[in-house]
């Protein structure tokens, strides 16, 4: 019996819902900063509504220790992802890269040139880092719960694609901590969530 164009697309349908597949959605919309100021590195990503992980972690992120300076200086990496520090000096140039941050505290120790050292990082934050060997080199890996995030372009303007559908609250990363962004539950189906306005307002003093 030959199939037509019509059957097959109706087949595949059917299936779909027999296993509960649905379609994903995207999220979009701006940041709007109090007082109309202009932040830069500003991070907006999904979280369930119960803060759980969701989602695997992203392949894991490069940087290189060359020069002098870490490239990039700012990785974004889902929680549970692994960062690769590789020493790409062309010299005989030792690095190390230590954090005595509370999200991730670390010491790789020093590490020669052309080594390579992976660090987890396995709780959502901040996390800076920096170099005992050479005291201007520092960096930043922002670790989010979920694969679902974005960068704010100069704007302010952000899309999240592939959303699975479901309850989710939306959050932002501000590199500057003297500001903080006002959580938003949206729901999310294979429709487009589009015009969505994420405030970053000034912490309250104290906070």
């Amino acid at each position: 019996m030959r199939v037509t164009t019509a059957s097959a697309s109706l087949a595949v349908l059917l299936s779909a819902l027999a296993f509960g597949e649905s379609a994903a959605g995207t999220v979009s919309g701006h940041v709007q900063v109090e007082g109309n100021k202009t932040l830069s590195n500003i991070i907006v990503y999904l979280e369930s509504p119960n803060g759980t992980r969701t989602g695997q972690a992203n392949a894991k992120r490069r940087v290189s220790q060359k020069g002098r300076e870490f490239a990039p200086d700012r990785v974004v990496l889902v929680q549970g992802g692994e960062v690769a520090f590789v020493n790409d000096e062309e010299k005989e140039i030792d690095h190390n890269v230590f954090s005595l941050s509370e999200v991730r505290k670390f010491d790789i120790g020093l590490a020669q040139r052309g080594s390579v050292k992976e660090v987890t990082f396995p709780e959502a934050g901040e996390v800076k880092y920096y170099c005992s060997v050479h005291k201007n080199m520092e960096g930043v890996v922002v670790i989010v719960p979920t694969p679902y995030f974005a960068h704010a372009d100069d704007s302010g303007g952000f899309r999240i694609e592939n959303v699975p559908p479901g309850d989710w609250v939306i959050k932002a990363y501000i590199a500057h901590h003297r500001y903080v962004s006002v959580p938003i539950p949206v729901s999310v189906s294979e429709a487009t969530l589009e015009g969505l306005v994420v405030a970053v307002v000034k912490k309250k003093r104290g906070k």
